[in-house]
């Protein structure tokens, strides 16, 4: 806390600061005090005062260096656990066993393994071999990894972000990318704001049919591993908040409230799903303005992905957050 508060000060320090920009994100401070205090959690403050320290550096950096130290992490937990040093928490879904590797659900592993991934293509620049060979170890021990937590939301989102990426990459779409935003910018805009809503309406329209024993839903809620009932569970005994909420939640991890627009608005707060959709929407703004098409498509994937995980707002596994106000092109201010 005392590092973030100095980085925070000196980054201040050594740019003009305007006073529209001072009350912002005193603004924003307040909503993350707000979620410690009413709601016990310390996850948008965290994403507050990292976004605030890194103010004056380059966004790739940041993800350079978060990818590499999870690769470090990753090739350590692995090493440790063919030693047998450290101990492996399973379960079994359909006769499958699924490792946590440590992590606090097999699903952490996944999403984990997924943002491996997503930074290693936004960070991928050439098509040299020695790039080529480095792009296709990552993406093995991704899928290592991907098998062993048999997360299947993770597989399917690992598999949008290659597409994505190969699109992008392709120069005649790529031509119709830039065309279309350099031509309709405003209207390209507006896609991140309607795919936040419209999870949001879905996640609250699933959770209330379900309430009324809509057989749909039930049946979608099996398919989606009683994610839809657990939503219910919370909803309807917390209800949606404003500031925020102490929730009480089940320590088997099995009952854990996974989408992370229910728990935003039910644990954190109406006011910190209106942070989210700002951090969200100005930061795939920023990304369309700079051209980085790969950057806007992780934002719309991480947002659906929301759907179904809740750690689209923990800045440990999604690292993209610090995009709100780090600079997504340039280097580092030393």
């Amino acid at each position: 806390m005392t590092c973030l508060t100095v980085s925070i000060i000196t980054s201040w320090l050594s740019r003009k600061i305007t006073i529209r920009e001072i009350a912002f994100s005193l603004l924003l401070i307040t909503v993350a005090i707000l979620g410690v205090l009413k709601a016990n959690e310390s996850r948008f403050m965290i994403i507050t005062l990292f976004s605030l320290a890194t103010i004056r550096f380059s966004f790739r950096d940041l993800i350079r260096y978060d990818y590499c130290s999870k690769v470090i992490i990753m090739i350590v937990i692995l090493s440790l656990m063919i030693a047998g040093l450290i101990s492996d928490d399973l379960s079994i879904r359909d006769g499958v066993v699924r490792h946590a590797m440590g992590f606090p659900h097999p699903n952490s592993v996944g999403f984990f393994a997924m943002t491996l991934m997503a930074e290693k293509l936004y960070l991928y620049k050439t098509d040299k071999t020695g790039a080529r060979m480095r792009l296709f170890a990552i993406a093995g021990l991704i899928v290592v990894l991907l098998l062993m937590s048999d997360s299947r939301t993770a597989q399917v989102a690992v598999v949008l972000c290659v597409i994505a990426f190969l699109l992008i990459k392709m120069p005649e779409i790529n031509k119709r990318i830039k065309k279309s935003a350099r031509d309709d910018g405003k209207r390209a805009s507006y896609i991140m704001p309607i795919v936040l809503f419209a999870c949001i309406a879905i996640s609250i329209m699933s959770t209330v049919l379900f309430l009324n024993g809509d057989k749909t839903m039930v049946a979608l809620n099996e398919i989606l591993s009683n994610r839809i009932y657990i939503s219910s569970h919370y909803f309807k005994k917390y209800g949606i908040s404003l500031l925020g909420q102490l929730v009480q939640r089940s320590d088997n991890s099995n009952y854990s409230l996974d989408n992370a627009y229910m728990r935003t608005l039910i644990n954190y707060g109406v006011l910190s799903m209106t942070y989210l959709v700002f951090v969200f929407c100005s930061s795939s703004k920023k990304a369309l303005e700079k051209e980085q098409y790969f950057l806007y498509a992780m934002f719309a994937i991480y947002a659906i992905y929301g759907l179904m995980e809740a750690e689209i707002i923990s800045l440990a596994y999604n690292p993209f957050l610090l995009a709100t106000f780090s600079e997504v092109e340039g280097r580092i201010k030393r």
